[in-house]
């Protein structure tokens, strides 16, 4: 069984968010965007991505 984690984290304090998931697909990276947006409520974050298309489904852009 695969494990994938999803990580981001916040330069300016060292502040890291992570998430575990059985796959990768659209629901789980909305998952950890909005994990990352609960842990970072005001300010600019900047996501980079690969060409996954769970990153860019019709479902995350709306």
């Amino acid at each position: 069984m695969k494990t994938w984690v999803y990580g981001g984290l916040r330069i300016a304090d060292g502040h890291a968010v992570t998430m575990c998931a059985f796959s990768r697909n659209s629901a789980g990276w909305q998952r950890f965007l909005t994990l990352l947006e609960q842990a970072n409520p005001v300010g600019t974050i900047a996501v980079i991505t690969d060409s996954l298309s769970s990153h860019n489904s019709v479902s995350t852009r709306e």
